[in-house]
């Protein structure tokens, strides 16, 4: 009965993250995770340029474990489009915390 409760509640959280998703993007760190996917698929590495000769970036590196643009990264092999990938790593992040 308890896995049952589980699955509803992460069939509910999946509905209601479909419904909420949005176009504009203004959370203040989704371009870091995107530069830093990006990084790693084009330079290997966590940092990279910003354009062919742009600044370094970023300058200083926060995570400690990069997992989230390493999935934003896998998702992109998939998709092949990095903003789909962001978002379908966003949603299944946000429905399989539910049960945790």
């Amino acid at each position: 009965m308890t896995f049952f409760y589980i699955l509803l509640f992460a069939l509910l959280g999946l509905l209601l993250r479909l419904q909420n998703i949005s176009p504009y993007k203004f959370y203040p760190d989704a371009y870091q995770n995107l530069i830093v996917a990006q990084n790693i698929l084009n330079y290997g590495n966590v940092f990279g340029f910003l354009g062919e000769e742009g600044m370094f970036y970023p300058y200083f590196f926060m995570w400690t474990r990069p997992f989230y643009p390493l999935l934003i990264d896998i998702f992109n092999l998939i998709t092949g489009d990095f903003l789909v990938s962001a978002h379908a790593v966003s949603v299944l992040s946000g429905v399989l915390s539910i049960p945790a």
